[in-house]
This record gives C-alpha cells, structure tokens and sequence, in this order.
C-alpha cells in the first residue's frame, strides 16, 4: 500500500450508540495487539517514505513550541523536521533541502537560501 504513514487509535464503543449493544465485539487485549502492529507497520512506512525524499526540496513552515531546545516544522508533503530552536522561525515559511534522518527519525535539512524567510 503506497501510503507513508497511518493514523492509529484503538477503537472503543460509547454509550447510547448502535456499536455498544453490537455482537462479536473484539477483547481489548486484541485490539491492543492489533494497534502495536499497526503503529510497527506505520513507523516503517514513515521512514521509507522520509528516507524518498532526502535530497529534495520543499517548504517548511515552522511551529512555535520549543521542544526541548527545538523547532519543529512540516513541509508541504508532511515531512517533520527539525531545527536548534530559533524564536524567530515561528510562523515562518523557508525553502529546505532534506538530507538526513536523525536518531529520532526527524529529518534534518539545509536551508536552499539562507534562512531567508518567504513571504506568505
């Protein structure tokens, strides 16, 4: 399947609705099995798409949170990246090039202009 990453919750019934009165519900103890792979396969599937776009080039608008002395950012496509924090990043758009995954498997980058912010 050509997707690059998947959004896993583990499914509950609520109150009052048509799923909760439902045969063959599944354990909770299977549904936790099932979330566990499903993150595997997820975690595989971000990496090999990350790992597609190292070299290229793309826009990057970056988040305001510092997160243990970073910034983070996404680009166009949903690629995460990260930067040494820089409070005058946020909100703002650059061009990046990807070059590399790290030990967190956010992608590192050059800036294609020196962080020359585009106008929005």
């Amino acid at each position: 399947l050509d997707i690059s990453y998947l959004h896993v919750f583990t499914y509950s019934e609520r109150d009052n609705t048509p799923a909760a009165e439902m045969d063959g519900v599944v354990s909770n103890k299977v549904r936790k099995k099932r979330s566990k792979m499903l993150r595997g396969l997820s975690a595989k599937k971000r990496r090999a798409f990350y790992e597609s776009q190292l070299g290229t080039t793309h826009t990057v608008l970056f988040e305001g949170e510092n997160k243990e002395g970073y910034i983070h950012g996404f680009t166009e496509n949903y690629v995460k990246v990260k930067a040494p924090w820089n409070p005058e990043l946020v909100n703002t758009l650059h061009q990046i090039q990807l070059t590399e995954i790290d030990e967190d498997g956010m992608v590192r980058f050059e800036y294609v202009k020196e962080a020359e912010a585009i106008s929005a």
